[in-house]
């Protein structure tokens, strides 16, 4: 059975954390977990970085070709090879998901719809391309350990769908997250 987990935060993760973060990727995909990130910078890309370190599997969840530089032009890139662009998932998982993103954003209304897209990706992070393989656990960075941004987005499905999430700028997540992965 295959075992995920969602890594991802905010673009202004500092370097210590992301150092962390390199760090439990790599030990991650030696234990054959599966990274599901978005390939934005900061958090998502120290992830991906240090899965790729260890030669692990990933799932990048992106809403449009190109995003963040990302190119599919059909030339061999190793770290987007796995890329999962939105349009390319079936319709009725793509509106399934956005329903889910609406249900746990508190002002789904005002946003326009790159931003939703964006938000709509946060949903498969957590919950796979089926929206059935949720990640086992979430990991995390987010400004002073609060719920913000499209990471928002991802805490709250991974809360609904009783996926444990560890935020590392809450110290005490830290260590529960280290103590955590000695057990798997």
């Amino acid at each position: 059975m295959q075992k995920y987990y969602t890594g991802i935060g905010s673009r202004l993760t500092p370097k210590q954390i992301r150092f962390q973060m390199f760090a439990v990727a790599s030990l991650l995909a030696e234990k054959d977990f599966v990274l599901r990130s978005g390939g934005a910078d900061g958090a998502d890309e120290t992830f991906e970085m240090g899965c790729i370190s260890k030669q692990g599997k990933k799932e990048i969840y992106i809403p449009w070709t190109g995003f963040n530089g990302r190119k599919d032009n059909g030339i061999f890139t190793p770290n987007y090879i796995n890329d999962i662009v939105l349009t390319n998932i079936k319709d009725t998982l793509q509106w399934k998901a956005a329903d889910l993103a609406e249900a746990v954003h508190p002002r789904w209304k005002e946003l326009a719809p790159r931003v939703k897209r964006l938000h709509t990706r946060n949903v498969f992070q957590v919950l796979g391309q089926d929206l059935e393989s949720k990640s086992d656990f979430l990991i995390c960075w987010t400004p002073n350990g609060k719920v913000l941004g499209g990471t928002a987005t991802a805490i709250r499905i991974a809360q609904r769908y009783n996926a444990r999430v560890f935020n590392l700028a809450i110290p005490f997540e830290q260590l529960e997250l280290r103590t955590f992965i000695k057990k798997i």
